[in-house]
């Protein structure tokens, strides 16, 4: 799986306000560049956010921010790496507080895990052969699930996981795919809800099975599609076309660059660029999973979850 490094939740943390909740000794974050922090600024990979990526962010004049998005988020550290990484961070951990303080911090500590974007976006099998997407959904959902007993037994227990965005109504796959007109690519959306459907599975799974542990299922998929459902009673104008533009009747033809326009008023766009939402549209998303009812999160929401 082709995936990145921490969005939604940093948000999220400011809305706890007075609540129990606000104790949460430390949130870790494992994804791609809906939630990278600026990791792939840093990076050897053409995947790097230039400016006007973080115009919004108050670095100063056409300083980026390092994320994908106008200001705060959320090639290429995988997965597997990215628990790696963690392994060494817990390792450090002990060795300042000692194992038992480690253990007690590590599951009191609220895990946000964001992928899956990318490897329907990208997939690399014919569009239209059912056998093998269903093949490769099947290997991407073991493959993950391998990955999140991975992180229980470095002793993760509050975990909240992400499903795939309706990947075809971004603004890029309505570019490159012209023919929808004003609908969605919906090969793509297919491939997100077979992967969704398959994810809402294992994670009630894992929660039966791995015990102390919550396994909470994100629905992004149906936030976005909210948003942009409803996007004028949520004060957007543009709910199909990307802020950060240069060619494309969406604008997305071509990744945000320098060279990009920008638009003026970011909070009237759902979508920054070709691939990701603004800060506008990060913020409703948080709210929806930081108080919002099943039809977004399940079994229960973040404020739930962090004072469970």
């Amino acid at each position: 799986m082709v995936i990145r490094i921490l969005v939604i939740i940093l948000f999220v943390l400011g809305l706890l306000g007075s609540s129990r909740a606000s104790n949460v000794p430390a949130v870790f974050i494992f994804g791609d560049s809906l939630v990278d922090v600026g990791n792939n600024f840093y990076l050897l990979t053409s995947a790097r956010p230039v400016y006007p990526n973080g115009i919004d962010f108050g670095n100063g004049d056409h300083h980026p921010s390092g994320r994908y998005t106008n200001n705060r988020t959320g090639f290429v550290i995988n997965m597997n790496q990215q628990i790696r990484n963690f392994e060494n961070t817990t390792k450090q951990i002990i060795s300042m507080i000692g194992v038992s303080a480690a253990q007690n911090l590590l599951r009191e500590s609220l895990y946000v895990v964001v992928i899956g974007s990318n490897d329907i976006l990208w997939d690399p099998l014919p569009e239209f052969d059912i056998p093998a997407q269903t093949v490769y959904v099947e290997t991407l959902i073991s493959t993950f699930t391998n990955q999140l007993n991975r992180l229980y037994s470095l002793n993760a227990r509050k975990i909240v996981v992400t499903n795939c965005p309706k990947i075809g109504c971004i603004p890029y796959e309505k570019d490159a795919h012209p023919l929808v007109g004003e609908g969605c690519y919906t090969p793509a959306n297919d491939l997100a809800q077979l992967y969704n459907s398959q994810l809402k599975v294992i994670l009630p799974e894992l929660t039966e099975n791995l015990s102390g542990s919550t396994y909470v299922y994100a629905d992004i998929y149906m936030a976005i599609q909210t948003i942009v459902d409803n996007y004028v009673s949520y004060g957007f104008e543009y709910p199909d076309s990307a802020c950060c533009h240069l060619l494309g009747v969406h604008g997305a033809l071509i990744p945000c660059i320098t060279i990009s326009k920008v638009c003026p008023n970011r909070s009237e766009y759902v979508f920054w660029d070709a691939y990701h939402p603004t800060e506008a549209t990060n913020l409703i998303v948080a709210n929806y999973f930081m108080d919002g009812g099943s039809n977004f999160i399940s079994p229960i929401n973040i404020r739930q979850l962090l004072n469970s």
